[in-house]
């Protein structure tokens, strides 16, 4: 049982780039949109302190406080990302190894 993956012609020109080419153009390439969300998500950020500051002293605490958790609260759900992922992984990775046993027992062990 051989697996084998589909991709496409940009997907095959993105592997071929990664594990051959400059790997400062990969990094770049994969941190750019990293780098833009995270710069508009301190931007909102502080315009939102800036706003609440024009309302009270209690508001910007609000909007600080609010901030930390939905840092955290991103920071938590990457990590669950990362888990499951990780847990898929291991999953298919078990399968497969079940697969090579078998046969290896077949070939070798009970020839």
């Amino acid at each position: 049982m051989e697996l084998q993956a589909e991709l496409t012609q940009k997907d095959q020109q993105f592997l071929e780039q990664s594990l051959n080419g400059p790997m400062w153009k990969v990094i770049l390439q994969i941190g750019t949109p990293l780098a833009l969300y995270q710069l508009l998500s301190q931007a909102f950020t502080i315009l939102d302190t800036m706003m609440a500051a024009h309302i009270s002293e209690e508001s910007v605490s609000a909007v600080a406080y609010l901030a930390q958790l939905n840092a955290i609260l991103g920071e938590a759900s990457v990590g669950v990302v990362m888990m499951v992922s990780n847990t898929s992984v291991a999953v298919v990775a078990v399968a497969v190894a079940a697969v090579v046993i078998r046969q290896f027992k077949r070939s070798y062990v009970l020839a």
